[in-house]
């Protein structure tokens, strides 16, 4: 009986947060500014009304709609000061994980609407369970259970920030933390995991036909084999390759100028290594491994995988001169022009290089990140230890050890490595 009481109060509190969250998703105005606004309004649970993110101190389109303001998280101190912690607690969280969260709860709604009148959030358990078996089993088309783990990890994600808001005792439980949930998630793995679709690496015979066959002497080849090039020579990610931006003149002879504030430039007259060199300073949002106050510098020699990267860039510069100050990458457009944006298909151009050189061969898990793992693949190939591959590419280490931060692959170890990679793989390694 006590336990049917107790479980019974749980439930009507439970049904009371739906409420309040259902009246932020349905208010139209800040109760604080009256102002209409397009983002997501939030419900603070201090001041018990419904307030913008702007008024609340958040970010434009806050996770979860419970939610505390800024100056009920002050509490008497000043505001502006608790502005600045709670931006600065933002940016724990990328961007594209924010995303990702907003758009994982996006499909958990619309699959509660035939399921749980009203409010969806927050969750029971037993619906968190009946949802991992909807996309398991009924949802067109299914998914994989590693991706049903990132639809839990967002639902846990909303619930954490509502229990930070109500504070304890407010009997918001995080669904994902049932121990009947944690068992389904395992089940998924071991009986519904699909079979990997990870991109893989080129062999050296791919690589050097890519580079011989698969780009056509047009604007459009000589723009993409950069990007390939520059993927694979880092490696990067295509994404930071097509975020990169370039600063620069031509001068008297040909000869390229770099603006400071450039991303990509040419190192001439370095004592510690004999020729020019590029160098690339990814930030945090090239690279999800770079911090945002930090940046990392990638040198790329003048001869690297049966490429001469330097010459590439200069003479894609000079011939070709996409607009100073913009994107490295943009798309050339007919004989002269650029598209506007920032180029985005330098995966499809990974795979059509691929179809051009080996017409006939079987594509499957040739993509944008191809280049990048085909790096690692030779550099381990070649014999380069774990600790080198991993300062080249740039990997995150989350198992380092304290004498770690004393010691790294320096800048001209980088360059000799990457420049005797050809000629190891090929005839071994003498170091």
């Amino acid at each position: 009986c006590c336990r049917t009481g107790g479980s019974q109060v749980a439930r009507r509190r439970l049904e009371e947060w739906r409420l309040l969250v259902g009246a932020a998703q349905r208010a139209g105005t800040c109760r604080r500014c009256g102002a209409r606004r397009s983002t997501t309004l939030v419900f603070c649970v201090g001041c018990v009304q419904v307030l913008c993110p702007q008024c609340a101190g958040l970010q434009p389109h806050p996770l979860c709609e419970l939610q505390r303001c800024v100056r009920c998280m002050a509490d008497g101190l000043p505001v502006h000061l608790m502005r600045e912690v709670m931006a600065a607690l933002d940016k724990r969280t990328r961007k594209s994980t924010r995303d990702n969260h907003a758009r994982h709860l996006h499909a958990y709604r619309a699959w509660a609407l035939g399921c749980v009148e009203g409010s969806c959030l927050p969750a029971r358990p037993v619906e968190v369970l009946l949802y991992v078996m909807y996309c398991l089993e009924h949802r067109e088309p299914v998914l994989d259970a590693t991706t049903v783990q990132l639809h839990v990890t967002a639902l846990s994600a909303w619930h954490q920030q509502a229990h930070e808001a109500a504070g304890e005792g407010s009997g918001i439980a995080n669904p994902s933390k049932d121990p009947a949930v944690r068992r389904i998630l395992k089940v998924a793995l071991d009986y519904y995991k699909k079979p990997s679709k990870a991109m893989r690496p080129f062999t050296l015979e791919e690589w050097m036909g890519v580079l011989r066959r698969g780009f056509p002497s047009t604007r459009s080849g000589r723009h993409r084999l950069l990007g390939v090039t520059l993927c694979a020579t880092g490696p990067f990610r295509p994404g930071a390759v097509t975020r990169m931006k370039v600063h620069y003149t031509v001068g008297a002879g040909g000869r390229v100028f770099y603006g400071p504030k450039s991303d990509i430039w040419v190192v001439r007259d370095d004592p510690a290594w004999p020729d020019p060199y590029m160098m690339i300073r990814l930030t945090g949002e090239m690279d999800k491994n770079v911090t945002a106050n930090r940046t990392r510098d990638v040198p790329i020699p003048a001869r690297c995988m049966g490429t001469r990267p330097v010459r590439m860039l200069e003479n894609y510069l000079r011939h070709e001169a996409p607009p100073t100050g913009g994107y490295l990458m943009v798309a050339p457009l007919g004989h002269e022009g650029f598209r506007a944006g920032r180029y985005s298909n330098l995966g499809k151009a990974v795979t059509s290089a691929y179809k051009r050189a080996w017409p006939g061969r079987n594509a499957t898990g040739v993509a944008g990140a191809t280049p990048r793992k085909s790096m690692a693949q030779w550099l381990w190939r070649a014999g380069r230890s774990k600790r080198e591959i991993v300062d080249i590419a740039g990997w995150a280490q989350r198992d380092r050890d304290a004498a770690d931060i004393y010691f790294k692959t320096q800048c001209d170890v980088q360059l000799h490595i990457k420049e005797a990679l050809l000629h190891h793989l090929r005839y071994g390694r003498k170091d």
